[in-house]
């Protein structure tokens, strides 16, 4: 009996411990808890809007490739060809997360 006692408080001793060690480690290392996402930065000037598809294209600024962006459609309305956005896109994918005019160069 006295061994079963014994071996029932060690268990939760560690279990203890290991719940500790647990929370030390995902409070002090922030990649632990959410994984690095890299987002892809597109910035340049506006060549046309589909209202239809509510999709814009971006002719990106230092590679020159023309990006296909979906754009919510109350964001859609704010913009014109022309302008000049930085979009900053949902990871893996063509989905706009954010939507920011710069000021056209003049």
């Amino acid at each position: 009996m006295r061994k079963g006692i014994t071996y029932v408080a060690l268990f939760v001793f560690l279990a203890g411990l290991a719940v500790v060690g647990f929370a030390k480690t995902a409070k002090n290392n922030p990649a632990a808890v959410a994984p690095k996402v890299n987002l892809e930065v597109v910035s340049g000037p506006i060549v046309s809007i589909d209202v239809v598809k509510k999709e814009i294209v971006v002719k990106d600024a230092k590679t020159g490739v023309e990006k296909t962006i979906t754009v919510t459609k109350s964001r859609l309305r704010t913009l014109k060809v022309g302008e000049t956005v930085e979009v900053i896109l949902k990871a893996g994918s063509n989905t706009a997360e954010k939507v920011k005019k710069l000021p056209s160069k003049k």
